[in-house]
């Protein structure tokens, strides 16, 4: 199993990834709003990482993607504390069916994390679907009960 960061190389992946994402969580995707998505993604994807305003993880078996976050980052107004005015979103966290529970999520988001804290990102935060929350408070996020 590798993990690693994506690159601009990997734009047909992100696509693919984010679409995995995606229908997994809408089943009822019509084929027309596919083709639409998947340009406006490409067209997202473009823009983000060449801003540096994306930053993307996948875990690959065999050369086959099945596991990947995203993170976007935006910057925000100054405030105390903050060592930067950089604030990262999590999303799109994905595992194959397949390979669910065996702990590739965690590997993806302690990278994902980690390339955060590289170009100073300040804050993390996220949205955590009720089975994604035991995930992320082991990472030590706090989360709405």
């Amino acid at each position: 199993m590798i993990v690693r960061k994506t690159t601009e190389k990997d734009m047909e992946l992100l696509v693919q990834l984010r679409m995995a994402y995606l229908l997994d969580q809408n089943k009822e995707e019509t084929t027309e709003n596919q083709k639409q998505l998947i340009n406006n993604l490409y067209a997202y994807f473009e823009k983000a990482i060449m801003r540096k305003e994306f930053i993307a993880v996948v875990a690959e078996d065999e050369g086959k993607a099945v596991s990947t976050a995203f993170m976007s980052i935006a910057e925000r107004p100054p405030r105390p504390g903050n060592s930067s005015n950089r604030v990262g979103t999590i999303y799109s966290v994905y595992t194959d069916p397949e390979y669910r529970r065996r702990g590739i999520a965690t590997k993806v988001l302690q990278l994902l994390l980690q390339e955060a804290k590289e170009i100073n990102v300040a804050t993390v935060d996220l949205s955590a679907t009720a089975d994604g929350k035991p995930l992320y408070e082991k990472l030590g996020f706090t989360l709405p009960k």
